[in-house]
């Protein structure tokens, strides 16, 4: 189950939005769309003989932090043969594999959190990196489906929005909806700085002292 984890991650990464419609966009040789950059570009590092070493692997990865922390397990579960090397015919069969089982793909709202937690080590930073980046404390529906998107999630936006919003399509979520016991230990973090100081600002930059 970890191994699928950390495999469809990385294709999620890899294909953002183009697995969300696979009548458009299923090009496994390497798509010509804006949609699939990441996979035309990781496409064009194997040799000519459909190959990848290790350090073309690790130099790839490294700008997406969760990704590189698990470069080296992710290199060697694609490399089926064992010979040190990545082949394009390993990747292809990967994404089949991702395209066919219901169950290697992203899909619901418990796999919108697993993934967000894997990409972003916890659902509070996700929600301040991608939900709620300008600290409004919420964030309503067009931006959750864009930051979804950029996580790579390609199960029901609407379904999970639904559920995190408890049936309102209207209303923003707050990081509540996302992870409820991460915001009951912020409130009693601020609460604690109140108590000791004049305001959670002052408390906190006191903390960071």
């Amino acid at each position: 189950e970890d191994d699928e984890r950390f495999l469809s991650a990385f294709l999620g990464w890899l294909l953002p939005s183009a697995l969300g419609d696979r009548s458009r966009h299923h090009r496994p040789e390497g798509s010509k769309g804006p949609r699939c950059h990441r996979w035309d570009e990781f496409w064009s590092r194997f040799r000519s003989d459909g190959t990848m070493g290790w350090s073309e692997f690790e130099l790839f990865v490294r700008w997406e932090p969760k990704l590189f922390m698990n470069a080296r397990r992710l290199f060697d579960l694609m490399d089926d043969t064992g010979s040190g090397f990545v082949t394009t015919r390993a990747l292809l069969e990967v994404r089949r594999q991702y395209d066919r089982m219901p169950d290697y793909k992203h899909s619901s709202l418990q796999d919108l959190r697993k993934l967000l937690t894997f990409r972003f080590g916890n659902l509070a930073r996700s929600w301040r990196t991608i939900f709620d980046p300008d600290c409004t404390g919420r964030c309503g529906r067009m931006n959750f489906a864009k930051a979804c998107k950029e996580a790579g999630f390609n199960g029901d936006l609407k379904k999970s929005w639904l559920e995190l919003g408890g049936g309102s399509q209207l209303r923003p979520i707050t990081l509540r909806d996302l992870d409820r016991e991460a915001d009951d230990l912020l409130l009693l973090f601020s609460r604690a700085l109140r108590e000791n100081h004049d305001s959670v600002r002052e408390g906190w930059f006191a903390f960071m002292k």
